[in-house]
């Protein structure tokens, strides 16, 4: 038997296979600590489960189990108000701008391309200028550039304070997630780099 072959047996012998040799088993040493490890070293969960032995499957049970890592979109999502949202509801432009604010808001400026940051800057420089504020309700209508309907800009109430979003029997924003929903005052900007000379 060549050193090869040892390596495979050891293989075989710490973890389970199935008869297309992916392992699902709990012998392959991964842990929720070590995916955590691997994913902020930049490795991606396919390349942990070639790298291991398993599918992408355990990778992701691994990290959704215990795992501390979180892509920061990942973050952000963790506080979306509307959790069971349809799919066909996340192509609006609306959906776009809600969750690259919640980026900014939980993540901050730097998670943002230039882009991106540009039509955050535009989008809420609109909602203050027309004193409006987005709301999403799976019973609005489409309407002409907006094909999914759910979504719409309405006139800023008292009860809707500084807030980007209403908050209405759809949504769902605790008091301590609140300010996450604020309204930037200003255009957003990216800190200045010192550069040494």
């Amino acid at each position: 038997m060549s050193a090869g072959d040892d390596d495979m047996t050891t293989s075989i012998s710490t973890s389970h296979s199935t008869n297309d040799g992916i392992s699902y088993g709990r012998r392959s040493g991964l842990t929720a600590a070590l995916v955590d490890q691997l994913m902020k070293q930049g490795l991606t969960i396919e390349a942990i489960a070639a790298q291991y032995g398993v599918s992408k499957s355990a990778v992701s049970w691994h990290r959704n189990n215990g795992g501390q890592f979180r892509k920061p979109r990942e973050k952000a999502m963790e506080y979306f108000p509307w959790k069971t949202m349809d799919p066909r509801f996340k192509v609006a432009a609306h959906y776009k701008r809600v969750t690259e604010h919640l980026l900014f808001a939980v993540c901050g400026v730097d998670q943002l391309s230039d882009n991106q940051l540009d039509r955050l800057n535009s989008f809420h420089e609109s909602l203050r200028d027309n004193r409006i504020v987005v709301e999403f309700d799976p019973a609005f209508p489409a309407k002409p550039g907006l094909a999914s309907g759910g979504w719409d800009y309405v006139r800023r109430e008292p009860a809707d304070a500084d807030l980007v979003i209403r908050v209405n029997e759809h949504t769902t924003v605790t008091d301590e997630d609140r300010g996450l929903w604020r309204l930037p005052q200003e255009a957003i900007k990216r800190a200045r780099r010192v550069t040494k000379p």
